[in-house]
């Protein structure tokens, strides 16, 4: 009971994973040289490497080949150590940006990566554009870190915004008929200069 000791725990000492702490214990006895003794107590640290990733596309429809989308990354520490060499992978576009040295516990990102993707002639017979991007990241203990996201962005048709259709639910495949139908009609009407049925 005579000795304590104390120690705030750093940031640090949650990366490196424990904190060793030595101590020496030394006395002088009535006849004969000092003595000395010593030890050490390691404690672990509960760590908990974790990010994520919030992937976001503007405009949020496209409509013509040549059209310019715009993907944005948000990548934010949610675990309880630092991360370091952040990165960003993409599986349809180039990402620029980054990588981003370290980001500690709690931080977020916004700013660094950056994305652009130019519609295609091809992607006009598509109902959407769907990309996923998985962000990467070291720390000093444990394995790397990663996490995915994925932005839709729908093809417009004169309005009508095409996200997909669930072809097992009848409601849906009626409301899509149906949505189809107005179309068609107002085509036809559009066409004929506002006549139609009129001979």
């Amino acid at each position: 009971t005579t000795f304590t000791a104390s120690h705030t725990v750093t940031q640090a000492d949650v990366d490196a994973g424990s904190y060793a702490n030595a101590a020496t214990v030394s006395g002088k006895p009535p006849v004969g040289p000092p003595v000395t003794d010593g030890d050490t107590v390691t404690v672990s640290a509960v760590q908990n490497a974790s990010v994520s990733l919030v992937k976001d596309a503007s405009p949020a429809t496209y409509g013509v080949a040549g059209d310019v989308i715009s993907y944005s990354f948000t990548i934010t520490n949610t675990g309880n150590v630092t991360l370091y060499n952040v990165t960003i992978t993409d599986l349809l576009v180039p990402v620029t940006g980054g990588p981003i040295a370290s980001l500690a516990p709690g931080a977020m990102d916004s700013t660094t990566f950056t994305a652009e993707y130019t519609v295609t002639e091809a992607d006009l017979a598509l109902d959407s554009i769907v990309n996923v991007a998985t962000v990467h990241a070291n720390n000093l203990v444990g394995p790397p870190v990663t996490a995915t996201d994925d932005a839709l962005v729908a093809r417009d048709i004169g309005g009508c915004t095409c996200t997909g259709i669930d072809w097992t639910d009848p409601a849906a495949i009626i409301v899509a008929i149906l949505a189809f139908l107005g179309l068609l009609v107002g085509l036809l009407f559009a066409g004929t200069g506002g006549r139609l049925g009129k001979g």
